[in-house]
């Protein structure tokens, strides 16, 4: 199966993901760098109709209707990421990316000691964090390898748009957001998944990743109790962050200041590297 021959060549290739841009275009990325791959398919219309049966495979919708999915399978050691048309022109794309959040540590990353040890008491403490950086910088990487090293005896809630945090402990549960569909029904959306996770007392609640609307909604909601909250953001700096949640606040009428006030809130920004670094722990 096609799937199956893209997994062995990351293994073979020791590569970190193979990008098929098209029918015609494949590439692995190796350290930051491009290589040119011999392609899977000759046509879109295939193309299209074998990453279609595999998202379905996967249960997950990938139709004209809604032409993005993506996830994790064989048990977490993969993510993939697919778009088909109308969303694009020269035939889908799909990424598949190697996972290695089993082994993986904080001490894997660029930190400073005082650094991780000051982040990790603060959220023992209580406190939420954000985890900040570009595409490709490891937010989601050192997300698993903080919660792995902080919440093995805690009771962890992880809440994902498109599957990815492994469950890696007896504690912790998981919950998916679904699109509005026939086969799905209506909607299950963060805000949802975040009231129904409140109610099962989690110490921790996890989003994998916020975006727009989303992350005033989940601060808000963690304010209410004493449950700790962690998600990332693709954000570059304190003040890019500041002015996008100025902007949230100001369509919802909502005052910025009670979220400055509660002192509660760690920004940690990661930067791109081999291995990826952590430059500064902020407070919101």
């Amino acid at each position: 199966m096609w799937i199956d021959d893209l997994c062995q060549s990351l293994k073979w290739l020791d590569a970190n993901e193979i990008f098929l841009n098209g029918p015609q275009k494949t590439f692995y990325i190796k350290d930051g760098i491009y290589h040119e791959l011999k392609s899977y398919f000759t046509c879109k219309k295939k193309m299209t109709e074998v990453i279609q049966i595999f998202s379905f495979e996967q249960n997950i919708r990938l139709d004209p209707l809604h032409p993005f999915a993506g996830g994790t399978f064989k048990n977490n050691a993969y993510r993939w990421q697919a778009v088909i048309e109308p969303a694009c022109f020269d035939g889908p794309f799909f990424c598949l990316r190697r996972h290695r959040f089993d082994n993986l540590k904080t001490n894997d990353f660029e930190i400073s000691e005082d650094l991780l040890g000051n982040l990790k008491k603060d959220l023992i403490k209580g406190d939420h964090l954000i985890i900040c950086g570009p595409c490709g910088s490891g937010k989601t990487s050192f997300l698993c390898a903080l919660l792995k090293e902080l919440c093995k005896h805690m009771r962890v809630a992880i809440i994902e748009d498109y599957e990815e945090l492994p469950v890696f402990f007896p504690l912790w549960c998981k919950m998916k957001t679904k699109v509005e569909g026939i086969e799905h029904g209506k909607e299950i959306s963060f805000k949802i998944l975040i009231n129904e996770s409140l109610r099962l007392h989690p110490d921790k609640i996890v989003i994998g990743e916020v975006r727009g609307d989303d992350i005033l909604f989940f601060f808000q909601s963690l304010f209410t109790g004493q449950v700790g909250g962690m998600t990332t953001l693709h954000v570059n700096s304190v003040d890019e962050l500041k002015r996008k949640l100025k902007n949230i606040c100001d369509v919802h009428s909502f005052d910025l200041n009670y979220l400055y006030q509660s002192g509660k809130i760690l920004c940690l920004f990661l930067e791109r590297g081999n291995p990826p670094k952590v430059t500064s722990l902020e407070r919101l």
